[in-house]
Protein backbone atom coordinates (compact mmCIF):
# COMPACT_ATOMS: atom_id res chain seq x y z
CA UNK A 1 0.00 0.00 0.00
CA UNK A 2 2.62 2.51 1.12
CA UNK A 3 6.39 2.66 1.01
CA UNK A 4 8.54 0.26 3.00
CA UNK A 5 9.04 2.95 5.62
CA UNK A 6 5.44 2.55 6.74
CA UNK A 7 5.23 -1.25 6.94
CA UNK A 8 5.90 -1.48 10.68
CA UNK A 9 2.87 0.59 11.62
CA UNK A 10 -0.51 1.86 10.50
CA UNK A 11 -0.76 5.59 9.93
CA UNK A 12 -4.09 7.30 10.65
CA UNK A 13 -4.77 10.76 9.22
CA UNK A 14 -7.45 12.66 11.15
CA UNK A 15 -9.41 15.14 9.06
CA UNK A 16 -11.49 17.62 11.05
CA UNK A 17 -12.72 21.20 11.10
CA UNK A 18 -11.17 23.54 13.66
CA UNK A 19 -14.62 24.11 15.19
CA UNK A 20 -14.66 20.41 16.12
CA UNK A 21 -11.32 20.48 17.92
CA UNK A 22 -12.87 19.36 21.21
CA UNK A 23 -12.97 15.77 19.92
CA UNK A 24 -9.17 15.86 19.84
CA UNK A 25 -8.82 17.08 23.43
CA UNK A 26 -8.58 15.10 26.66
CA UNK A 27 -11.75 16.54 28.19
CA UNK A 28 -13.47 13.32 29.39
CA UNK A 29 -16.78 14.38 27.84
CA UNK A 30 -15.36 14.61 24.30
CA UNK A 31 -12.14 12.59 24.49
CA UNK A 32 -12.23 10.60 21.26
CA UNK A 33 -8.95 10.86 19.36
CA UNK A 34 -6.65 10.65 22.44
CA UNK A 35 -8.71 7.62 23.55
CA UNK A 36 -8.22 5.93 20.18
CA UNK A 37 -4.51 6.81 20.11
CA UNK A 38 -3.90 5.29 23.53
CA UNK A 39 -6.05 2.23 22.85
CA UNK A 40 -4.35 1.43 19.54
CA UNK A 41 -0.78 2.24 20.58
CA UNK A 42 0.04 -1.41 21.21
CA UNK A 43 -0.91 -2.16 17.60
CA UNK A 44 1.59 0.50 16.52
CA UNK A 45 -1.08 2.81 15.08
CA UNK A 46 0.26 6.33 14.53
CA UNK A 47 -2.27 9.17 14.47
CA UNK A 48 -1.57 12.48 12.74
CA UNK A 49 -3.62 15.68 12.68
CA UNK A 50 -2.69 19.29 12.14
CA UNK A 51 -1.60 19.78 15.75
CA UNK A 52 1.49 17.94 14.57
CA UNK A 53 2.51 20.99 12.54
CA UNK A 54 5.50 22.91 13.87
CA UNK A 55 6.85 26.40 13.20
CA UNK A 56 8.24 26.66 9.68
CA UNK A 57 6.15 23.86 8.19
CA UNK A 58 4.44 24.59 4.89
CA UNK A 59 1.11 23.42 6.23
CA UNK A 60 -0.53 22.45 2.91
CA UNK A 61 2.48 20.43 1.73
CA UNK A 62 2.79 18.76 5.13
CA UNK A 63 -0.90 17.84 5.23
CA UNK A 64 -0.79 16.47 1.69
CA UNK A 65 2.30 14.44 2.58
CA UNK A 66 0.60 12.99 5.66
CA UNK A 67 -2.47 12.05 3.62
CA UNK A 68 -0.18 10.28 1.15
CA UNK A 69 1.46 8.33 3.99
CA UNK A 70 -1.79 7.33 5.68
CA UNK A 71 -3.46 3.95 5.41
CA UNK A 72 -6.57 5.12 7.26
CA UNK A 73 -8.35 8.47 6.94
CA UNK A 74 -10.51 9.12 10.01
CA UNK A 75 -13.07 11.82 9.23
CA UNK A 76 -14.65 13.82 12.07
CA UNK A 77 -17.91 14.58 10.27
CA UNK A 78 -20.08 17.56 11.21
CA UNK A 79 -21.61 20.44 9.32
CA UNK A 80 -18.44 22.41 10.12
CA UNK A 81 -16.45 19.63 8.44
CA UNK A 82 -18.69 19.67 5.36
CA UNK A 83 -18.56 23.48 5.16
CA UNK A 84 -14.76 23.67 5.33
CA UNK A 85 -13.32 24.90 2.04
CA UNK A 86 -9.88 23.52 2.84
CA UNK A 87 -11.25 20.07 3.58
CA UNK A 88 -13.45 20.16 0.47
CA UNK A 89 -10.81 21.39 -1.97
CA UNK A 90 -7.55 20.04 -0.55
CA UNK A 91 -7.99 17.14 1.84
CA UNK A 92 -10.98 15.20 0.55
CA UNK A 93 -10.06 15.06 -3.17
CA UNK A 94 -6.68 13.61 -2.22
CA UNK A 95 -8.18 11.17 0.28
CA UNK A 96 -10.92 10.04 -2.12
CA UNK A 97 -8.45 9.54 -4.98
CA UNK A 98 -6.27 7.35 -2.78
CA UNK A 99 -9.32 5.42 -1.58
CA UNK A 100 -10.27 4.68 -5.20
CA UNK A 101 -6.80 3.13 -5.64
CA UNK A 102 -7.26 1.08 -2.42
CA UNK A 103 -4.39 2.98 -0.84
CA UNK A 104 -6.36 4.32 2.11
CA UNK A 105 -9.45 3.26 4.07
CA UNK A 106 -11.96 6.02 4.86
CA UNK A 107 -13.66 5.78 8.26
CA UNK A 108 -16.24 8.55 8.83
CA UNK A 109 -17.28 9.32 12.42
CA UNK A 110 -20.48 11.34 12.70
CA UNK A 111 -20.03 13.71 15.63
CA UNK A 112 -22.88 16.18 15.03
CA UNK A 113 -26.06 16.32 12.88
CA UNK A 114 -25.30 17.24 9.28
CA UNK A 115 -26.45 16.71 5.70
CA UNK A 116 -23.67 14.20 5.04
CA UNK A 117 -25.97 12.05 2.85
CA UNK A 118 -25.73 14.75 0.17
CA UNK A 119 -21.99 14.14 -0.27
CA UNK A 120 -21.00 11.37 -2.65
CA UNK A 121 -17.80 10.45 -0.84
CA UNK A 122 -19.79 9.78 2.36
CA UNK A 123 -23.16 8.57 1.08
CA UNK A 124 -21.93 5.07 0.19
CA UNK A 125 -19.83 4.50 3.31
CA UNK A 126 -20.80 3.08 6.69
CA UNK A 127 -20.97 5.93 9.17
CA UNK A 128 -20.13 5.33 12.83
CA UNK A 129 -21.99 5.58 15.09
CA UNK A 130 -24.55 4.11 12.74
CA UNK A 131 -27.69 5.32 14.52
CA UNK A 132 -27.12 8.88 15.75
CA UNK A 133 -24.39 11.55 16.06
CA UNK A 134 -21.73 11.15 18.72
CA UNK A 135 -22.75 14.37 20.48
CA UNK A 136 -25.98 12.69 21.60
CA UNK A 137 -24.04 10.18 23.71
CA UNK A 138 -21.90 12.57 25.72
CA UNK A 139 -24.40 13.27 28.52
CA UNK A 140 -24.32 9.67 29.72
CA UNK A 141 -21.04 8.15 30.89
CA UNK A 142 -22.24 4.61 30.15
CA UNK A 143 -23.56 5.42 26.68
CA UNK A 144 -20.42 7.46 25.91
CA UNK A 145 -18.18 4.54 26.94
CA UNK A 146 -20.20 2.12 24.81
CA UNK A 147 -20.18 4.24 21.68
CA UNK A 148 -16.45 4.97 21.97
CA UNK A 149 -15.89 1.22 22.19
CA UNK A 150 -17.96 0.80 19.02
CA UNK A 151 -15.72 3.29 17.22
CA UNK A 152 -12.58 1.67 18.63
CA UNK A 153 -13.68 -1.78 17.46
CA UNK A 154 -14.27 -0.49 13.93
CA UNK A 155 -10.90 1.28 13.70
CA UNK A 156 -9.08 -1.62 15.34
CA UNK A 157 -10.53 -4.07 12.82
CA UNK A 158 -9.12 -1.99 9.96
CA UNK A 159 -5.73 -1.62 11.68
CA UNK A 160 -5.47 -5.39 12.14
CA UNK A 161 -6.48 -6.00 8.54
CA UNK A 162 -3.76 -3.62 7.34
CA UNK A 163 -1.13 -5.20 9.60
CA UNK A 164 -2.08 -8.67 8.38
CA UNK A 165 -1.74 -7.54 4.77
CA UNK A 166 1.67 -6.03 5.54
CA UNK A 167 2.90 -9.33 6.96
CA UNK A 168 2.14 -11.04 3.67
CA UNK A 169 3.97 -8.54 1.48
CA UNK A 170 6.94 -10.02 -0.42
CA UNK A 171 10.16 -9.89 1.58
CA UNK A 172 12.46 -7.08 0.41
CA UNK A 173 15.63 -8.14 -1.38
CA UNK A 174 17.75 -6.63 1.39
CA UNK A 175 16.09 -8.91 3.98
CA UNK A 176 16.54 -11.99 1.80
CA UNK A 177 20.24 -11.24 1.29
CA UNK A 178 20.86 -10.27 4.91
CA UNK A 179 19.10 -13.36 6.27
CA UNK A 180 21.11 -15.63 3.95
CA UNK A 181 24.40 -14.11 5.12
CA UNK A 182 23.28 -14.27 8.76
CA UNK A 183 22.35 -17.95 8.57
CA UNK A 184 25.79 -18.69 7.09
CA UNK A 185 27.45 -16.75 9.93
CA UNK A 186 28.71 -14.09 7.51
CA UNK A 187 27.67 -11.36 9.90
CA UNK A 188 29.79 -8.56 8.42
CA UNK A 189 28.05 -9.11 5.08
CA UNK A 190 24.64 -9.48 6.69
CA UNK A 191 24.72 -6.22 8.63
CA UNK A 192 24.31 -3.62 5.83
CA UNK A 193 21.47 -5.58 4.23
CA UNK A 194 19.60 -6.14 7.48
CA UNK A 195 20.09 -2.56 8.60
CA UNK A 196 18.76 -1.24 5.29
CA UNK A 197 15.66 -3.44 5.54
CA UNK A 198 15.09 -2.72 9.23
CA UNK A 199 15.42 1.03 8.85
CA UNK A 200 12.94 0.84 5.95
CA UNK A 201 10.42 -0.71 8.35
CA UNK A 202 10.83 -4.45 7.68
CA UNK A 203 9.89 -6.06 11.00
CA UNK A 204 11.64 -9.37 10.27
CA UNK A 205 14.89 -7.50 9.61
CA UNK A 206 14.36 -5.58 12.86
CA UNK A 207 14.42 -8.89 14.73
CA UNK A 208 17.68 -9.97 13.08
CA UNK A 209 19.30 -6.59 13.69
CA UNK A 210 18.26 -6.79 17.35
CA UNK A 211 19.84 -10.23 17.55
CA UNK A 212 23.09 -8.93 16.09
CA UNK A 213 23.23 -6.18 18.71
CA UNK A 214 22.42 -8.71 21.42
CA UNK A 215 25.19 -11.08 20.28
CA UNK A 216 27.69 -8.37 19.36
CA UNK A 217 28.44 -9.73 15.88
CA UNK A 218 29.01 -8.23 12.44
CA UNK A 219 31.32 -5.55 13.76
CA UNK A 220 28.76 -4.40 16.32
CA UNK A 221 29.49 -4.15 19.99
CA UNK A 222 27.10 -5.93 22.31
CA UNK A 223 24.40 -3.35 23.00
CA UNK A 224 21.28 -4.49 24.82
CA UNK A 225 19.62 -1.06 24.58
CA UNK A 226 19.79 -1.16 20.78
CA UNK A 227 18.78 -4.81 20.83
CA UNK A 228 15.67 -4.02 22.89
CA UNK A 229 14.79 -1.16 20.54
CA UNK A 230 14.88 -3.39 17.45
CA UNK A 231 13.21 -6.32 19.18
CA UNK A 232 10.34 -4.00 20.12
CA UNK A 233 9.92 -2.92 16.49
CA UNK A 234 9.83 -6.54 15.42
CA UNK A 235 7.47 -7.49 18.26
CA UNK A 236 5.02 -4.72 17.42
CA UNK A 237 5.08 -5.98 13.85
CA UNK A 238 4.05 -9.48 14.94
CA UNK A 239 7.42 -11.33 14.77
CA UNK A 240 7.24 -14.13 17.33
CA UNK A 241 10.98 -14.44 17.99
CA UNK A 242 11.22 -10.68 18.51
CA UNK A 243 8.40 -10.91 21.05
CA UNK A 244 10.20 -13.76 22.82
CA UNK A 245 13.48 -11.84 23.01
CA UNK A 246 11.71 -8.72 24.26
CA UNK A 247 9.96 -10.82 26.91
CA UNK A 248 13.32 -12.23 28.01
CA UNK A 249 14.74 -8.71 28.39
CA UNK A 250 11.79 -7.68 30.56
CA UNK A 251 12.25 -10.86 32.58
CA UNK A 252 15.90 -10.04 33.28
CA UNK A 253 15.66 -6.23 33.28
CA UNK A 254 18.03 -5.78 30.35
CA UNK A 255 18.47 -3.14 27.66
CA UNK A 256 17.28 -0.28 29.82
CA UNK A 257 13.98 -2.07 30.43
CA UNK A 258 12.67 -2.53 33.98
CA UNK A 259 12.56 -6.03 35.43
CA UNK A 260 8.86 -6.59 34.89
CA UNK A 261 7.41 -10.10 35.00
CA UNK A 262 3.96 -8.86 34.02
CA UNK A 263 5.36 -7.41 30.77
CA UNK A 264 7.49 -10.52 30.29
CA UNK A 265 4.57 -12.92 30.55
CA UNK A 266 2.46 -10.72 28.30
CA UNK A 267 5.06 -10.81 25.52
CA UNK A 268 5.79 -14.52 26.05
CA UNK A 269 2.08 -15.25 25.63
CA UNK A 270 1.90 -13.16 22.44
CA UNK A 271 4.99 -14.95 21.13
CA UNK A 272 3.49 -18.34 21.98
CA UNK A 273 0.28 -17.36 20.18
CA UNK A 274 2.46 -16.49 17.18
CA UNK A 275 3.90 -20.02 17.27
CA UNK A 276 7.23 -19.39 19.02
CA UNK A 277 8.27 -22.72 20.56
CA UNK A 278 10.71 -21.21 23.06
CA UNK A 279 7.99 -19.04 24.55
CA UNK A 280 5.68 -22.03 24.84
CA UNK A 281 8.45 -23.77 26.77
CA UNK A 282 8.94 -20.88 29.18
CA UNK A 283 5.22 -20.46 29.80
CA UNK A 284 4.60 -24.18 30.18
CA UNK A 285 7.52 -25.08 32.40
CA UNK A 286 10.57 -23.13 33.40
CA UNK A 287 8.84 -19.89 34.41
CA UNK A 288 5.54 -21.41 35.52
CA UNK A 289 6.11 -20.68 39.18
CA UNK A 290 7.13 -17.07 38.53
CA UNK A 291 4.20 -16.39 36.23
CA UNK A 292 1.54 -18.32 38.08
CA UNK A 293 0.91 -15.48 40.51
CA UNK A 294 0.46 -13.04 37.63
CA UNK A 295 -2.55 -14.87 36.17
Amino acid sequence: MNSDADKANTRVFVSYAREDGRWLERDPRYNLIPFLEKSLKRLNAVFWYDKGLIAGDEFRKRIEAEIDRAQIALLIVSQHFLNSQFIETVEMPRIVNRAKLDQVVIIPVLVEPSDWQDYEFLADRQMIPASRPLIEYTESEIRWSNVRKEILDNVKAQVKRILEAQRHLPAPDSLIAGKKYFENAKYDDALPHLRKAAEAGCVDAAYYLGLMYKLGVGGLRENFVEAANWFRKGALGGVGKAMSNLARMYQLGQGGLPKDLAQAVSWYRKAADAGDAESMHYLGGKLFNSFNDLG
